[in-house]
């Protein structure tokens, strides 16, 4: 379990609050890339994001969380690409994915 104020904790945090773009590595190995939309107060444990590709917002907690690094600059062919896998890949069964833009 991940401890407030460990470091590891504060770098996580400090990632979310501050970034808008995000790649986010899970410990079972799972990544995804994906828009912040909130982190909690201070001494919460989730945070909100919507993943590139899904119409919908998912909530994750730090402690499942391995690493968490911000998205500085993507070509928008790589851009696309993670957004068609992300919509198949995580959409819910019952909702749609987003279109897939075409430059």
């Amino acid at each position: 379990m991940i401890q407030h104020g460990s470091p590891r904790y504060d770098t996580l945090r400090n990632v979310i609050a501050f970034a808008r773009e995000v790649r986010i590595r899970f410990h079972d190995t799972h990544e995804i890339f994906a828009s912040v939309i909130a982190a909690e107060p201070k001494n919460g444990d989730s945070f909100v994001v919507r993943p590139w590709g899904v119409s919908t917002t998912r909530k994750f907690l730090y402690e499942e969380v391995a690493r968490a690094t911000p998205v500085r600059n993507m070509a928008w062919e790589k851009q696309r690409e993670i957004y068609a896998a992300q919509a198949i890949s995580l959409a819910p069964a019952a909702a749609e994915p987003l279109p897939v833009p075409v430059a």
